[in-house]
């Protein structure tokens, strides 16, 4: 008897707290909602340490569903389990409804049956309030349009009341979101069946096709990654083969274009003198010419040695320079040829001056952004190569060109 007492100790001393605290399984109504808080009375079945509070409530048909967990001190967690206890499989979870909202939100499609929600918090040991809700929409049976939000994954279903658009003899649903502005959307289908896919313009089922895919995601999955501007717009979520039943997941997600590895685009608003602060004096007058895609540039500088005290200059001074260079450019880099011209007169047309087409030199032009540019330069007849750094002198083009750039 002994032995009996002192193994039942043992148990009681080294069980896992989220075994040994009894949780109470609470009701909610769909289109319900409720408050409570966190103790160490419940411990979350899934993550360890971690306090919950659990509810079940039953659907009676197919019906759209979204569960919410709110708290205004704890960043919360959520899950969505099958059946009506605390330890039933995970169906669905959220953490982070986004970025900058630690609430929780589950947004899916569900069958008939029962289901149970657990409440808890990403934080160990955590004490706190909440607010939880659930709300639903009704899915009549042979429906096959719905709306689907970004950012969450939602559950369908094949059957033969929702036939494709495009593919005879399947069974499709069709879902449709609307975007405010231009983003890089991507649309994943997932199935333990083989998958294909649709974007279609509009809110229609019929609307004109923008992309189609097969297994573009993992497997025999379906993926589409498109950058669409703002409007409204409808997937078809269908499969490879004919007349296949069964369960899928969808999702839509989308971000902002811009990408940190998106060159830079040259453009007219580098219309500008530029120089090099170190070598004051000197400079570049560039100007771009967008529709022809070319760049031409008047580089003012000095000989490569200054001349001898004898030598003169009636305007001017001996030892100035100026060179041209033309040439294409592609996004951020300008390649151009570098000219000599000479043999003219101050402001007279004789004698006539000359340029020796094949140039006497090559340079790059690097844009960096719109203030800030690498020449590299090359004269291979006088063994001159180098590289100059060069900036704006003035900042007034500056925001055109800023808005140009976009890629």
């Amino acid at each position: 008897m002994k032995k009996f007492y002192l193994i039942a100790l043992l148990l009681l001393l080294f069980l896992p707290g989220h075994v040994m605290a009894a949780c109470v399984v609470s009701s909610i109504s769909v289109n319900g909602s409720d408050s409570g808080s966190w103790d160490s009375d419940c411990m979350s079945s899934k993550n360890p340490g971690v306090y919950a509070q659990y509810y079940t409530f039953i659907l009676t048909s197919t019906q759209e569903i979204t569960i919410n967990l709110s708290s205004s001190t704890v960043d919360t967690n959520l899950f969505l389990l099958s059946g009506g206890e605390s330890t039933g499989s995970i169906l669905k979870s959220n953490n982070d409804i986004s970025s900058s909202n630690k609430n929780s939100r589950i947004t899916t499609i569900l069958r008939a049956g029962r289901y149970t929600i657990e409440a808890s918090m990403s934080g160990q040991a955590q004490t706190g309030h909440f607010n939880v809700s659930v709300s639903v929409t009704t899915v009549s049976a042979g429906e096959c349009e719905y709306e689907i939000d970004t950012g969450v994954d939602v559950e369908g279903n094949w059957d033969p009341a929702c036939s494709s658009a495009h593919r005879s003899g399947r069974y499709a649903i069709y879902y449709t979101f609307t975007l405010s502005s231009t983003q890089e959307v991507t649309i994943d289908l997932g199935s333990s069946k083989n998958t294909y896919m649709y974007l279609l313009q509009g809110s229609s089922r019929n609307g004109e096709e923008l992309e189609r895919n097969d297994d573009g995601g993992e497997g025999e999955n379906s993926r589409i990654v498109m950058t669409l501007p703002a409007g409204t717009y409808t997937v078809e979520a269908t499969t490879y083969s004919i007349a296949t039943t069964g369960s899928f997941v969808i999702s839509v997600n989308t971000q902002d274009p811009g990408c940190d590895d998106c060159l830079f685009q040259i453009n007219a608003g580098l219309n500008d003198a530029w120089f090099n602060p170190a070598t004051g004096g000197q400079g570049f007058n560039i100007s771009v010419y967008p529709v022809v895609k070319q760049i031409f540039v008047t580089w003012f500088t000095y000989d490569v040695e200054r001349p001898t005290s004898d030598v003169t200059a009636v305007l001017g001074e001996p030892g100035q320079r100026w060179l041209t260079a033309q040439g294409q450019y592609e996004d951020d880099t300008a390649t151009l040829t570098v000219f000599v011209t000479e043999g003219g007169v101050f402001d007279a047309a004789k004698p006539a001056p000359s340029t020796d087409q094949d140039g006497i030199g090559t340079m790059t032009i690097e844009f960096s952004d719109c203030e800030n540019a690498l020449v590299t330069y090359d004269i291979a007849s006088l063994d001159l190569s180098d590289e100059i750094p060069i900036e704006r002198i003035m900042m007034d083009n500056v925001p055109l060109c800023e808005m140009l750039a976009q890629p």
